[in-house]
């Protein structure tokens, strides 16, 4: 499920990034903001799974409504933390105020990232992996795209255009057989 695959995806580098917690107002805005991403992932990565085992009621449900499912079915342990992350995302999306950020931001790393850990840890037995979502962004990619001095996305158009490739994934896969011109500098 391509959900579950970018939920796992960005839980991985908020647990690298954010591993040494910060007063700085960028580093509270991005766990919240990302956390905020993070939640949005997990609740349709519900939905998603909850549609696919035939639950009609998911294809329409709220995210109150398919957290309520999910923990019927047992695949949140804890019903009231999800609605509090629930609430608390709701609140950061609509309003900003410095100081309920901070409070949102301490929660996040306190409570919330070991509960979003396990329940990504007790979908990986009833989820298989999406091979195709595996595929990572190589270094010496972003090696070579800083070297062209392109953004990120006008460097993987490039690519993909001179070397006929349709999709990033077929970009990252056959980077290795033609970084060396990229990586020199003489593109």
């Amino acid at each position: 499920m391509r959900k579950f695959e970018q939920m796992k995806s960005l839980f991985n580098t908020m647990s690298r990034v954010y591993k040494k917690s910060s007063d700085s107002e960028m580093y509270v805005s991005g766990l919240t903001a990302d956390f905020d991403r993070l939640f949005e992932l997990g609740w349709k990565t519900v939905k998603e799974y909850l549609k696919s085992e035939g639950f009609s009621s998911a294809k329409s449900g709220s995210p109150k409504q398919i957290l309520k499912l999910a923990y019927q079915q047992e695949l949140i342990k804890n019903e009231e933390i999800w609605l509090e992350m629930l609430d608390d995302r709701n609140d950061d999306t609509h309003l900003y105020n410095e100081s309920a950020a901070r409070s949102y931001a301490a929660r996040i790393e306190r409570d919330y990232l070991p509960v979003i850990d396990a329940f990504i840890t007790d979908l990986k037995a009833v989820i298989p992996d999406d091979e195709d979502c595996l595929v990572k962004v190589p270094e010496s990619f972003l090696e070579a795209r800083k070297i062209s001095g392109l953004l990120y996305d006008e460097f993987l158009r490039k690519v993909k255009q001179e070397n006929g490739f349709i999709s990033d994934t077929e970009v990252f896969t056959g980077w290795d057989a033609i970084k060396d011109k990229y990586l020199s500098g003489s593109e």
